[in-house]
C-alpha cells in the first residue's frame, strides 16, 4: 500500500472484486509473492533498503519501516505529468544512482536478485536518499528464476525468451561486458544504466520514441 509515503504496513487483498476461481488463482500467487519477499528482506540491513520487521501470513501482511517519501513515479513530485522527465536536478539523480547501486551492490553480495528495479519502487526524499521497495519478485542468484516483472523495465532479452532462466541474467539482462574498475559487479553496472533513464523519460516514453524511430 503506497500512499502519501511509504506505509509501514503493507497488505495484499487479492480477493476484491473477483470471480472466485479469479480470486482463489491470485490469493496464490500473492502467498507466494508474500513469502518471497517476506524471507527476502528479513534479514537485509542496508540504509537505502526498506527495512522489514515482521509480518502475518493470515492476512498477507508486512511490517515495514516508515519511509516518508514518495516513488520515482509520483507524477508533480518526481515525474513530470506532462512530459514524464524526472524533474529533480542533477544533485538528485546523482544521489539516487549511487544509493541504488550500492543497495543493488549489497543484494548481489549476498546472493539475492530483486529482478523488478523501476522508478516505482524507489521511494526518495532529499533528507533520507533513495530507498529500495517491494522484493515481491526477487530471488536467489542460482536459484528458480522468476518470469515475473513490469513491462518497458524487463530486460528487452526477456521479452522474447519470456523468462530469465532461459537468460541466466538475473536483473539485467545480457548487456555484454564492459571494461573499468567497476567490471567486478556488472549487475550493479547494467541496473545503474537502466537507472540513468531516471535523468531522462521514464521507460514507457523511452519505449514510444524508439517504436517512432525505428
Amino acid at each position: 500500500m503506497r500512499l502519501v509515503e511509504y506505509s509501514p504496513i503493507h497488505v495484499s487483498a487479492p480477493w476484491l472484486q473477483q470471480k472466485p476461481q479469479e480470486a482463489e488463482r491470485n490469493v496464490i500467487r500473492q502467498a507466494d509473492m508474500w513469502l518471497r519477499e517476506y524471507q527476502s528482506q528479513d534479514d537485509l540491513r542496508h540504509d537505502s533498503i526498506v527495512r522489514l520487521y515482521g509480518g502475518d501470513a493470515r492476512f498477507l501482511s508486512l511490517y515495514m519501516e516508515h519511509v516518508d517519501a514518495r516513488d520515482l513515479s509520483a507524477r508533480g513530485v518526481w515525474r513530470c505529468p506532462r512530459s514524464d522527465n524526472f524533474i529533480g536536478d542533477r544533485t538528485d539523480a546523482t544521489r539516487i544512482l549511487r544509493d541504488v547501486a550500492s543497495a543493488l551492490h549489497y543484494l548481489h553480495s549476498r546472493r539475492l536478485v530483486h529482478n523488478d528495479i523501476k522508478p516505482a519502487n524507489i521511494l526518495y526524499s532529499p533528507a533520507r536518499g533513495a530507498v529500495l521497495c517491494d522484493f515481491g519478485l526477487s530471488t536467489m542468484a542460482g536459484g528458480p528464476a522468476t518470469n515475473g516483472g513490469t513491462p518497458f523495465y524487463v530486460p528487452p532479452e526477456f521479452i522474447g525468451a519470456r523468462t530469465r532462466e532461459e537468460l541466466g541474467k538475473g536483473d539485467e539482462g545480457d548487456r555484454g561486458g564492459r571494461a573499468g574498475p567497476d567490471n567486478e559487479c556488472e549487475k550493479c553496472n547494467d541496473e545503474r544504466d537502466r537507472l540513468m533513464g531516471l535523468m531522462g523519460a521514464t521507460g514507457e516514453s523511452r519505449m514510444r520514441a524508439r517504436s517512432k524511430s525505428g
